[in-house]
């Protein structure tokens, strides 16, 4: 089948690695199974001429028929027959409305002079551009510092409720909990 023209893309089989496709022989419809780019087995259906292409049953035996593969599902090699029917029916009739022109018909159009593209006019925009000096000064961040009570470095008690254990570490009023670590900047008490 040199001159298969194939109407619809090859579809898989669910299953198994091979593929199946509908196509035209001529006036006749054709199927092929394919395994990878290899062509394995074709059929031409003779008694399906026109435009209806061949009954999805004979088609699904037939892949039955041809595949080595036991215990196949016939339901799934129906719906993957049932795509392809309907994907080689629609380009058929898309071929029909739409006659291919032979390349020998085709002209050249040469194109004379290039378009011309029209480039976006640079706006200044809503951003306000900063110079470096700003920039480099706002690059800087500034922690929040701690207030500290001046003596120990220990922050203020500005009515928290902190108190210091007979080892010298201050303890939380209210779970009892004895700091080692400062908990606002991690260093040793």
């Amino acid at each position: 089948m040199t001159d298969f023209v194939a109407l619809s893309s090859p579809l898989g089989i669910p299953g198994s690695s091979y593929m199946v496709q509908l196509g035209k022989v001529g006036n006749v419809w054709a199927v092929r199974l394919a395994k990878g780019n290899d062509i394995l087995d074709s059929k031409a259906f003779h008694e399906n001429t026109g435009d209806d292409p061949p009954n999805a049953n004979s088609l699904v035996a037939w892949v039955i028929s041809t595949l080595p593969i036991p215990n196949l599902n016939p339901y799934q090699i129906a719906k993957s027959v049932g795509f392809i029917r309907q994907e080689a029916i629609r380009r058929n009739e898309d071929m029909k409305r739409k006659p291919s022109v032979p390349m020998k018909e085709v002209m050249e159009v040469k194109l004379t002079e290039a378009p011309k593209e029209n480039k976006p006019v640079a706006s200044p925009g809503w951003v306000k551009e900063d110079d470096a000096a700003e920039q480099k000064k706002h690059a800087h961040r500034i922690l929040p510092q701690i207030p500290t009570d001046g003596a120990g470095g220990a922050p203020a008690s500005s009515g928290s409720k902190v108190s210091a254990t007979s080892t010298g570490h201050p303890v939380c009023g209210h779970c009892g909990t004895e700091f080692r670590y400062c908990p606002y900047c991690g260093k040793p008490l």
